[in-house]
């Protein structure tokens, strides 16, 4: 979705919210942790 974004404007979802992720929290805080150290370096 873009709404009077600059040219280059660049963003993501982080999808937190779904019944999944509040039943294992413990899964979703690891595999979170996982994939912001893949990005983050």
């Amino acid at each position: 979705l873009a709404c009077d974004e600059p040219e280059g404007f660049m963003t993501f979802r982080l999808g937190l919210f779904g019944l999944d992720k509040l039943y294992n929290v413990d899964g979703t805080v690891a595999r979170l942790s996982r994939v912001l150290d893949t990005v983050l370096g």
